[in-house]
């Protein structure tokens, strides 16, 4: 990587990087009408875009938002990011998994960015800086995410991904499709191949050899989490919006699946528990003084507990006290 007079962090240039596309070196995030006239302006440089004009016009044709980033991959080589719903003017490298490819390095000079230097804290930060990418599930990462001082930044790595997978609103997880950090060396060297095999439909983890988890947790299926009032691509009734309302329905329908086999293997434990064997059903006509002194004399207390480890759990309790044997 071209080494110039600029020092950044790399944090910074992932930050840049989910952020795209651009115009006028502004991430195209358009907002409504609305939100200017609302007065919540944050920082000077929503200031300054309330008063751009020409940004503003593009932008209410053609924008983005930060929800709408699902997956982000970072290498020494190339940067990859994939959308839910299509960009527009976005040409992505697989129009089919919208998945956006360009090489570190031109990418770095497109931006400006040169003169890298390690730093310690976590790179998956720029997921929270300024513009939550609120939707996104899964991050692949390879040695560029271990830096030179590898203790201390997987240390950070891990901090930040357990906030990430604990921050919280009234509603439930701010990322509550985020699912999972994943390790995969030499990632750039396979990136390539792994996009041709996500164009046709293949799940990205199964794309990858040598991958391993950093992180991992149980997303809130069922959640996607939308700003209208502050992007119009989040608007209701719009591409994203639409695109949310299906994967919502979809798994909330196998969400509910998944309860309804839970509950009939419950069930049917239950009455497998209840039910009793031939053998349990002739000692309840038994006397209980002649099982324990006649029946089972002489037996040892492996013996009497393999006899009626069959049993129902109300039968194993009352023979295994009426035997004295110890329970568990």
């Amino acid at each position: 990587m071209d080494m110039g007079k600029n020092c950044n962090s790399y944090r910074a240039l992932i930050r840049d990087f989910i952020c795209s596309p651009y115009f006028k070196d502004k991430p195209i995030y358009g907002k409504p009408m609305e939100y200017w006239s609302s007065g919540n302006i944050y920082s000077e440089s929503e200031k300054a875009l309330s008063q751009d004009k020409e940004w503003q016009r593009y932008t209410t044709q053609i924008n983005n938002s930060p929800s709408n980033l699902r997956r982000l991959f970072i290498s020494k080589e190339y940067l990859v990011l994939q959308h839910y719903v299509q960009v527009p003017n976005v040409k992505y490298t697989s129009q089919k998994a919208l998945l956006w490819c360009v090489k570190t390095e031109d990418y770095c000079r497109s931006r400006g960015y040169t003169n890298f230097q390690a730093n310690t804290d976590s790179i998956l930060l720029c997921l929270d800086d300024r513009w939550k990418q609120a939707n996104i599930e899964e991050v692949y990462v390879d040695e560029l995410f271990l830096t030179q001082q590898q203790q201390q930044q997987q240390q950070a790595n891990k901090r930040v991904v357990q906030q990430l997978m604990s921050y919280s609103d009234a509603g439930g997880k701010v990322f509550p499709r985020f699912k999972a950090v994943y390790y995969v060396p030499q990632l750039g060297t396979q990136l390539l191949e792994a996009i041709k095999k996500m164009d046709k439909g293949e799940l990205p983890y199964k794309a990858f050899v040598g991958m391993k988890v950093i992180q991992k947790q149980t997303p809130q299926w069922g959640r996607f989490s939308l700003r209208p009032s502050d992007y119009i691509f989040d608007r209701k009734g719009g591409k994203l919006d639409q695109y949310a309302q299906q994967i919502i329905e979809v798994e909330k329908a196998k969400l509910q699946e998944a309860k309804k086999i839970a509950l009939q293997q419950k069930f049917t434990e239950q009455e497998k528990e209840q039910e009793k064997g031939k053998l349990e059903e002739i000692f309840e006509t038994l006397d209980e003084k002649f099982i324990k002194e006649i029946l089972f004399e002489g037996f040892s207390t492996e013996q009497k507990a393999e006899v009626i480890q069959e049993f129902t759990a109300q039968g194993k309790k009352k023979y295994g006290s009426l035997l004295e044997l110890k329970e568990g």
